[in-house]
């Protein structure tokens, strides 16, 4: 019995330590540092104002608008937000100016950053509805763009450089030296607010103007016509056709074999994997 009551003794003593040590050492909230929200996502888009958070705490959400005298009402909560979840606030109005005031929580420890404002004036993203690109033999392109509604101009970009700002539905760029060329169009209206972005690949507009090859060379022996003729540039193949427009030879490389007891005449283009140029005329029976 001595023996159970000192082990009981012995453990409100431990308890009593412990439970002392949490009243004498607690971690005073105002030591606790929480940063201000720094990655938090704002932008306008079609249905609202998109919001998105990307800080690793609890983000409080407060909104204010603006009114024609540019004075901002009184801040309301929004909503809360956790680590990477999103909100939109369809409760905005075209052309009208809010604020919104972040705030990091720790809700565990009930401590709170100071608070971030962040102001945005609404307006639907301006979209693209169709980009229309024209090659000509120089290497240039011609640009055609169709908006869902008139923006104030647009961003140009190729291959990932910034070739400049532009008013209107259209421009002419001079494309790369490239197998393929990347057009990215971004609208934006009169607040400069960046709309939807429009990308296109495009090839590089010289492979759309082939030309026949030329310098046929013709070496006959016994019943065989050697041909071979000039690499064409952006060529991938070359197509031989009869008189009536049969095709009789469709081949990779500058040269090909005819079978032919005496002569042939014939028709030789060149391809790739976008046109065929035009049909030439060779005559070897004259």
């Amino acid at each position: 019995m001595v023996k159970f009551l000192k082990a009981v003794f012995l453990l409100y003593i431990a308890i009593s330590i412990i439970g002392c040590g949490k009243k004498l050492d607690p971690r005073p909230k105002d030591s606790i540092i929480i940063p201000a929200p720094q990655n938090v996502i704002l932008k306008n888009t079609d249905d609202g104002v998109y919001i998105k958070n990307n800080e690793r705490y609890v983000l409080f959400i407060e909104k204010s608008s603006i009114d024609d005298l540019r004075c901002a009402e009184d801040f309301k909560f929004l909503v809360k937000l956790k680590p990477n979840e999103e909100f939109v606030d369809k409760n905005v109005i075209e052309s009208h100016s809010y604020v919104y005031r972040f705030t990091n929580m720790d809700e565990d420890i009930g401590v709170e950053s100071i608070f971030r404002p962040k102001s945005i004036l609404f307006s639907r993203p301006i979209g693209i509805k169709s980009i229309v690109v024209t090659p000509n033999p120089n290497g240039e392109a011609f640009i055609s763009l169709q908006f869902d509604r008139v923006p104030r101009g647009f961003l140009l970009k190729l291959n990932g450089k910034d070739l400049g700002r532009y008013s209107g539905d259209n421009v002419t760029i001079l494309l790369e030296e490239r197998e393929q060329n990347e057009i990215v169009v971004i609208p934006y209206d009169q607040y400069n607010n960046l709309g939807i972005e429009k990308k296109i690949v495009f090839s590089n507009p010289k492979i759309y103007f082939l030309t026949p090859p030329e310098k046929i060379k013709f070496i006959k022996d016994e019943g065989t016509i050697f041909l071979s003729w000039d690499v064409v540039p952006y060529a991938k193949g070359y197509r031989i056709y009869d008189t009536e427009s049969n095709l009789i030879i469709d081949t990779k490389v500058n040269y090909a074999r005819l079978k032919s007891s005496k002569c042939a005449d014939f028709y030789i283009s060149s391809y790739n994997d976008v046109v065929e140029s035009e049909k030439k005329l060779y005559r070897n029976c004259e």
